[in-house]
């Protein structure tokens, strides 16, 4: 029964007259929602005013007084920063969902990064770590659904172009971005023509070089450049040189499945 609980929120949010109202038969339970309030209104919490502090700085002192020295994940940073009652939006919560709609098609494997990513490139063109601490909680809210939206696109797009049946056999999972960021600039139109040709083509070679083995964040706004130059000039300058010869592959294709 609704009347036999009541949320942290409203306890911080209302006052005992406000909520009187719908508990009224339930004297009782009054009893005990001004004991609680009295609980937590009397309760010493810490508190370290860190003020002008820059967002890595802060984000600095904050993780290490949560985990005693032990580094959270930028993920782990992001669901505190951008928590938001009034919003209904709780990062973590609705990541899960991203990985329940993911599941239907193999790819539930995606690490939490790729959709802060993502959405960090679409709003600044950059997804170093230090940038993504410092995205407006609004922003990031407001983002999270098109960017959800084109992830599956994405995934769409990789399992009909390249016969990539699960996330296992995806060379990286950040190959997704640029095809996701792509979509999401076209109006969730799949590319076609020269564009699908340039995209195919990226594919290939980020994958063959290696190339997102390292300074993953620099090649990826380096890409998401390249990915604007396609839609706005229908112009494509590769990532990286290759030359496809037999000597390339003997050098190169030692077959692991942990290798892209």
């Amino acid at each position: 029964d609704e009347l036999d609980y009541i949320s942290f929120s409203n306890l911080l949010d209302h006052s005992i007259v406000d909520l009187m109202d719908k508990y009224v038969n339930r004297k009782e339970n009054v009893k005990k929602i001004e004991e609680y309030m009295q609980h937590i209104k009397s309760y010493d919490f810490s508190i370290i005013e860190v003020p002008y502090a820059p967002i890595d700085v802060a984000t600095e002192i904050f993780t290490r007084i949560n985990v005693k020295g032990k580094t959270l994940s930028v993920f782990e940073i992001m669901c505190a920063r951008i928590f938001d009652v009034k919003a209904g939006f709780d990062l973590s919560e609705q990541f899960d969902k991203l990985l329940e709609d993911l599941q239907q098609c193999g790819f539930e494997k995606m690490p939490s990064t790729v959709p802060l990513q993502l959405i960090s490139l679409v709003l600044t063109g950059s997804c170093k770590s230090r940038v993504i601490l410092s995205l407006r909680k609004e922003d990031v809210i407001d983002k999270w659904e098109p960017c959800k939206k084109a992830l599956m696109y994405s995934i769409d797009y990789v399992k009909a172009t390249f016969a990539v049946p699960y996330s296992g056999l995806l060379p990286y999972d950040v190959l997704l971005i640029p095809i996701a960021y792509y979509i999401l600039k076209n109006n969730y139109e799949h590319p076609t023509g020269a564009h699908n040709k340039y995209l195919k083509d990226m594919f290939w070679r980020n994958s063959l070089t290696q190339r997102y083995n390292n300074a993953t964040e620099t090649k990826l706004a380096a890409d998401i450049a390249i990915i604007d130059e396609i839609i706005n000039k229908n112009e494509y300058k590769p990532p990286v040189s290759i030359e496809l010869n037999k000597k390339f592959f003997i050098d190169n294709g030692a077959f692991k499945m942990g290798r892209s």
